[in-house]
């Protein structure tokens, strides 16, 4: 291990300090983190989802729902089975996005760029291509 030297000039001072390097921190999880749950009910996929009793349930943007999505589902589930939720990073299979675009939950728990006129507002993303998106779930805005 090599040796780090900071040095630091002030108008009277010079203070060197040696140190060795400390061990590398733990590696971080690759291009976005996610949650494999089972499904409370049966699960489509590209929906927004949140967990309850350890059990992954879906979620719409009525305002009961506020404040408990964890993220998308990647693809579909049964009841009992087990599902996999993006909690963050690229999503893809998606069709009909538009590059660029802010994506939102939507009423039936769908992610689209409609900015949803009743509920709340839950931006969970931007569309990286027509297929795919880059889930970054945001605290959710309550419309009046």
């Amino acid at each position: 291990m090599s040796d780090i030297v900071i040095s630091e000039t002030t108008s009277e001072i010079t203070t060197i300090v040696s140190q060795s390097q400390g061990p590398p921190g733990l590696n971080g999880i690759s291009g976005g983190a996610s949650l494999n749950i089972l499904a409370a009910e049966n699960l489509s996929g590209h929906i927004g989802v949140m967990v309850s009793s350890g059990l992954a349930s879906g979620v719409t943007n009525n305002i009961s729902y506020a404040g408990r999505l964890v993220g998308i589902t990647k693809t579909s589930a049964s009841q009992g089975s087990n599902v996999e939720i993006i909690t963050y990073g690229e999503l893809t299979g998606l069709t009909g996005l538009v590059t660029d675009s802010i994506l939102y939950l939507q009423a039936n728990g769908t992610i689209s760029a409609t900015y949803p006129a009743s509920g709340y507002v839950q931006r969970v993303g931007v569309a990286l291509s027509p297929t795919s998106a880059l889930i970054n779930i945001q605290p959710p805005i309550i419309l009046g």
